[in-house]
């Protein structure tokens, strides 16, 4: 037995302690705390589970991120122009030197009932009425796959951009179709860094307060939120800390 396949069954090995914690969460969270789901499914257009809606949340932005950043980081270091990776690679990360605070101000004006998006559609001539986008899970989605790309991307092009490109050289050459050398090559390759990016992408989004305060409505109210300030009852409506139940006002879903 090689040296790589010792050290490879002692990972093996240890992988039920990396999820052992996971697992006591989740048992801690929801099988203990049945009425959590119920409420949630039995009246959802009254009542949300800010824990269910975060995971829920966080799941989404960690498709979406890596079907976006994957794409761009293999082009950007296999397809792309030596001379020009600099510049790809600056233009990809230039958004998140923007302030937060800014970036969320833009999305406000942009996903407005009657903001940017709507007279770009409604000069296609694509849409007739306002839109609803704004203060739901869509435009809480939108807000943090937009900061949590950065996450995503730098490990995926770190990996990829090592990648020996004979390799796939070779495989093409012994008639293997672009398919199978991505399932076969591309993504074996890079799995460590795909978990690498989806593990900051989900614990960025997990823990983020701004864009779901100012983004989401009551469907898009995020866990971190009940934590500021012993809850935003203040500010969205009143919030059941036993039951973990969370009744909006004022905004729609």
């Amino acid at each position: 037995m090689c040296l790589w396949d010792m050290k490879y069954r002692e990972k093996e090995r240890l992988y039920p302690f990396r999820f052992f914690p996971v697992c006591l969460i989740i048992i801690r969270n929801y099988l203990l705390s049945p009425n959590l789901i119920l409420f949630a499914v039995i009246n959802m257009d009254s009542y949300i589970n800010p824990r269910d809606n975060t995971i829920l949340l966080s799941l989404y932005t960690v498709i979406i991120s890596f079907f976006i950043c994957f794409p761009v980081a293999y082009y950007i270091a296999k397809i792309a122009r030596k001379e020009n990776k600099l510049t790809l690679v600056l233009l990809v990360i230039a958004p998140n030197m923007v302030s937060g605070f800014i970036i969320i101000l833009s999305w406000l004006l942009f996903l407005a009932d009657y903001g940017v998006l709507y007279f770009i559609l409604k000069y296609l001539k694509l849409i007739e009425g306002p839109l609803h986008i704004l203060y739901t899970r869509v435009a809480v989605t939108i807000g943090l796959v937009y900061s949590s790309t950065l996450w995503m991307f730098i490990p995926l092009y770190a990996v990829l951009e090592s990648l020996d490109n004979s390799l796939i050289e070779a495989a093409a050459d012994l008639g293997a179709s672009n398919s199978r050398i991505l399932l076969r090559i591309i993504i074996p390759y890079s799995k460590t860094a795909i978990g690498t990016g989806c593990t900051l992408t989900f614990l960025q989004a997990l823990g983020s307060y701004i864009i779901p305060r100012f983004l989401g409505g009551k469907s898009g109210l995020m866990y971190v939120q009940l934590e500021q300030g012993g809850g935003p009852g203040h500010i969205y409506g009143s919030y059941d800390g036993g039951g973990g139940v969370y009744r909006h006002k004022n905004q729609r879903d």
